[in-house]
């Protein structure tokens, strides 16, 4: 179909027209399609296609569209600048408890010692040396030396809370120096602190106890079989 110039700018005007007229018809329709006549002489006229117009006899129809189709995409813009920080949240809840850790390594030990110079030994313990300690669990250690003229028989006492060790060694003359040992495990959880004690006597010939010690260990627990 051809359309001359003079046609095109009429197009041109009638859209305008249209624009301006939309109120007193449904130009363009429901769908932005315009319609109009061309007669003979090339004059246009648009019509309401949607309410029935036609164009009447020796009268070409035309139609298009008032919006033509959509363009490239431009390009994007540039960034804009950060938003304020919006408000903090609420706090969420408390999450599930973790697996038990493994068993840490036993912690240091602590060490406690006491000595005490020679003593002649009665026939009635006496103490030879004695050792004061916090609460706790301990292994307790005591000796002293033994030191006599002739053929005899000494008794030895290891004391705390817990009970009483007890140890006799007969000394035969003329090999009448020795020494006596005794150990103990004790374990005290009141709040105040207590003692060990080494005590001694003789049964006949007169004996000194020489470098009377206790020593005691701290240790994590104390197990007895």
């Amino acid at each position: 179909m051809y359309v001359s110039k003079k046609l095109a700018v009429c197009l041109g005007a009638v859209v305008a027209a249209a624009a301006a007229s939309a109120a007193f018809a449904a130009i363009p329709g429901s769908n932005g399609t315009i319609t109009g006549c061309v007669d003979s002489k090339g004059a246009l006229k648009v019509i309401d296609a949607e309410a029935g117009g036609t164009c009447g006899a020796g009268k070409q129809t035309l139609a298009w569209n008032q919006q033509g189709p959509a363009g490239l995409q431009g390009p994007a813009g540039p960034q804009g600048p950060t938003g304020p920080q919006g408000p903090t949240g609420q706090q969420g809840p408390t999450g599930q408890q973790g697996p038990t850790g493994q068993q840490g390594m036993p912690g240091p030990s602590n060490a406690y010692f006491a000595s005490a110079t020679s003593k002649d030994l009665t026939d009635t313990y006496q103490t030879i040396v004695s050792l004061s300690l916090p609460p706790g669990n301990y292994l307790i250690f005591a000796k002293t030396g033994l030191l006599t003229l002739a053929s005899t028989q000494v008794d030895c006492e290891l004391t705390g809370p817990g009970g009483t060790d007890f140890e006799t060694l007969w000394l035969d003359w003329p090999y009448s120096s020795s020494e006596i040992s005794l150990m103990r495990a004790e374990s005290v959880v009141s709040v105040s602190n207590f003692s060990a004690t080494l005590t001694c006597r003789k049964n006949g010939a007169s004996v000194s106890a020489t470098a009377g010690e206790i020593s005691a260990i701290k240790v994590g627990t104390v197990t007895k079989q």
